[in-house]
């Protein structure tokens, strides 16, 4: 007997529905890693700080343009990244403990080239002005809305109705005032205005943007047992003209010598000359100093406008000269005064050396 055993296979009709829902999230998935791969290849806006990510040349030039760079500046700041490889290129216009580190290499590796030393002073010079650009124009857009924004330690100058200029610190931000030092004058006396005098104060920011509001005195206190001077909040802050350098504190001897210009013969042969007078140096404080000047505390100041040549050294024991104006002068406690001196000439050389101090990029 032949025992026939029939098996039915039934094939089930797919839910159209399924398929539909199906391709879409397949093409979802397709588009996904299209963007993905797309963002890995561009890189736009802020980068992030972490990993190595691919450099985006066309980011860098636009940010760059916008911080004041110039063309031979960008190129160079493109070739000590090519150079020198830096974790996350795309970070170096925003981070400047990451522009210091690649400048500084830089600026190191520049003394073992094989070039005259104009030569390398002049690369040296150009790295100093990329740092200074940036520096100057990365928080230029930066407002204060508020006194009640400003942190203990800032610098003040107060300049009350009648006139003058003082030197105070900010002590402490408080709810209800700004609690400054009571300035002092050039004995060493404390100067108290009389409560709800106006004065007109500024201050400035580490990139050299000033600042400058008008407020009353509320009165005096004491803030840890300092004299502080109480002064109203206001929320009227105005941009003042921006320093163009940054400035350091040194606090290194200095000399310096009065420079008297002599005319030398007669009608068209007349010249002007430049005399030092040697004989006539004065032992004196340098007090800070930028790429464009420096200030002085002397018992035997010079007048506003007089030319002088100023003698000193860095705590890097680098010698340094240089020829400049006394732009003001203030008084200084218990005598002299301080100047206030513009360079008006000054070797590459010793401009570098003064950068070196300032931004710490010392090769020694």
């Amino acid at each position: 007997m032949r025992i026939l055993i029939q098996t039915t296979f039934q094939w089930k009709e797919t839910d159209p529905v399924s398929m539909v829902i199906a391709g879409l999230i397949f093409a979802g998935f397709i588009v996904f890693l299209f963007i993905a791969n797309a963002a890995s290849r561009n890189s736009t806006g802020r980068p992030s700080s972490g990993g190595n990510r691919r450099f985006s040349r066309r980011s860098f030039y636009v940010r760059a343009k916008s911080l004041g760079l110039n063309h031979v500046q960008i190129k160079t700041l493109q070739n000590l990244i090519k150079r020198f490889q830096p974790v996350n290129p795309n970070n170096i216009l925003y981070n400047s403990s990451q522009l210091d580190s690649l400048l500084r290499r830089g600026i190191q590796s520049i003394d073992g080239l094989s070039a005259s030393d104009q030569q390398k002073e002049n690369q040296k010079l150009q790295l100093y002005r990329i740092k200074q650009s940036i520096e100057r124009n990365s928080s230029r857009k930066t407002l204060y809305s508020n006194t009640k924004q400003l942190t203990a330690g800032i610098q003040l100058v107060l300049t009350p109705e009648h006139g003058g200029r003082f030197q105070s610190k900010l002590l402490t931000n408080l709810k209800g005032s700004l609690a400054a030092s009571v300035p002092l004058d050039a004995e060493g006396h404390q100067i108290r205005w009389k409560r709800w005098t106006k004065l007109n104060v500024f201050f400035w920011r580490s990139n050299g943007q000033g600042y400058f509001f008008t407020t009353k005195i509320s009165g005096y206190g004491k803030v840890r047992s300092a004299d502080a001077l109480l002064l109203n909040h206001t929320s009227s802050i105005t941009q003042a003209q921006q320093r163009k350098y940054r400035r350091r504190s040194i606090e290194r001897p200095a000399y310096f010598f009065p420079v008297r210009i002599m005319t030398e013969g007669i009608g068209k042969d007349a010249k002007k000359r430049a005399y030092v007078e040697g004989n006539r140096g004065t032992l004196a404080t340098m007090l800070d100093i930028s790429s464009g000047g420096c200030s002085i505390r002397t018992s035997r100041p010079l007048s506003k406008g007089d030319l002088i040549k100023v003698d000193f050294e860095t705590d890097q024991r680098s010698k340094i000269s240089f020829y400049g104006k006394v732009m003001h002068t203030r008084k200084a406690r218990p005598f002299g005064g301080v100047m206030h001196i513009m360079f008006t000439r000054i070797s590459k050389r010793n401009l570098n050396n003064i950068n070196a101090y300032i931004y710490n990029y010392s090769t020694s």
